[in-house]
């Protein structure tokens, strides 16, 4: 007799620090646990805007999740199913291309300041 663990197949996307396809050997596994094994969220992502993208007999539809909303544990999507898909949408500051954090925004604001300090004085 052979026994086979299929285990459930979901794919992590956006703003997780290790995106990409995961499989784990589990019957059950909660879309906080899904979120950690992709190696948590950044610092930018939306933790109350997760799209959850679930294939269902009649298609796909999309699901938006608030990590930070209690009621979720009791939400259908609190198990995540096989083939979905989680994909965390980045907050405004990435779309503008600061960064992650006061560190690197300040080191974005002195290059900046550098670079044109840089520009004037070769102007002169």
């Amino acid at each position: 007799m052979k026994v086979k663990l299929g285990g459930i197949r979901y794919s992590a996307l956006g703003e997780f620090r290790r995106p990409g396809k995961f499989v784990v050997l589990q019957d059950r596994m909660t879309i906080f646990e899904a979120v950690a094994n992709a190696g948590d969220l950044t610092p930018v992502a939306k933790r109350n805007e997760i799209l959850l993208i679930r294939q269902y007999p009649e298609g796909t539809k999309i699901h938006r999740l608030d990590l930070l909303d209690r009621q979720l544990i009791e939400s259908p999507f609190y198990f995540i199913q096989p083939n979905d898909q989680i994909y965390a949408e980045p907050m405004k500051v990435r779309e503008i291309g600061a960064g992650e954090n006061a560190a690197e925004s300040f080191a974005l604001v002195i290059s900046a300041i550098t670079a044109l300090a840089l520009i004037l004085n070769l102007l002169k």
